[in-house]
């Protein structure tokens, strides 16, 4: 099973919405912005990895 939380609101910093995405306990996160998508990629961080991997 596969759930999708999508946070797009233009006012929130990017700090802010990943803090809220780990107090609610997302198991991963996706961020996919406008200079990963220069390069086509994507960054990956799971709940226990301490870094982020970014991916193409």
């Amino acid at each position: 099973m596969i759930d999708v939380w999508f946070m797009d609101e233009p006012k929130a910093h990017l700090l802010a919405m990943l803090a809220h995405m780990k107090l609610i306990g997302l198991p991963h996160c996706l961020v996919v912005g406008d200079r990963s998508l220069e390069i086509g990629a994507a960054d990956y961080k799971g709940r226990c990895d301490p870094d982020t991997e970014r991916i193409a």
